[in-house]
């Protein structure tokens, strides 16, 4: 017998992302000040959180049918404001390049906003021309920087190449035994051949149990 602490994370990073996926579909020209205001954050403390912010999205579940267009179809012809547009707006490369490997991210790449600028256009001219090259080089690259498998319908197996953080997720409508879910998530911890085929990967460095009820 054992025993260990979970720890629920819950950081500013982690609020912001969950605000960026509801605001995606919402978005204006303006709303790369106004998000921030919640948050008491400035421009400037953006860039800390480029690599936070690209972690707590990618450990999110995204709805079903989600872009980074918003919810809505990706064959957006309006001029709007994107998710893009606001990374590049923070400055945040890291951030702009993840959303490039999201359903949408392209089609953003060529949306021109409320101001007639595409993001590109904002990196251009608005004195990022290191963000401008990132992203011109980033294009084609479509891997989001992790691996995910579903194993069940309540229950995914997520890997994140960069931090080499193995994630369980399994979201639970009724009371549920957490013993069971450690059982699970060791079981496949453990069996080395499955990470191998199916998240290309041999021994993680870290692992986390996420439970959503």
């Amino acid at each position: 017998m054992g025993s260990d602490s979970v720890t629920y994370v819950d950081n500013m990073a982690c609020r912001l992302a969950r605000l960026l996926v509801t605001q995606a579909d919402r978005l204006t020209a303006s709303s790369h000040q106004t998000l921030l205001t919640p948050f008491a954050l400035t421009a400037g403390a953006l860039p800390a959180l480029d690599e936070e912010l690209v972690l707590a999205l990618t450990h999110l579940e995204l709805p079903l049918g989600w872009t980074v267009l918003g919810n809505s179809s990706l064959e957006v012809s309006l001029h709007r404001e994107s998710l893009l547009h606001l990374a590049v707006r923070w400055g945040l490369a890291k951030l702009s390049q993840f959303l490039l490997c999201l359903p949408g991210g392209i089609q953003a790449l060529a949306l021109p906003n409320e101001e007639g600028a595409t993001p590109l256009d904002l990196a251009l001219h608005g004195g990022c021309s290191k963000l401008f090259e990132d992203i011109t080089n980033f294009q084609g690259r479509r891997s989001p920087g992790f691996s995910r498998v579903q194993l069940s319908e309540d229950a995914s197996l997520r890997y994140i190449h960069s931090s080499e953080t193995l994630t369980l997720t399994l979201n639970h409508t009724a009371e549920h035994l957490l013993e069971a879910d450690i059982k699970l998530f060791r079981k496949y911890f453990w069996d080395r051949a499955f990470l191998l085929k199916r998240l290309r990967i041999r021994c993680p460095a870290d692992h986390r149990l996420e439970r959503r009820m």
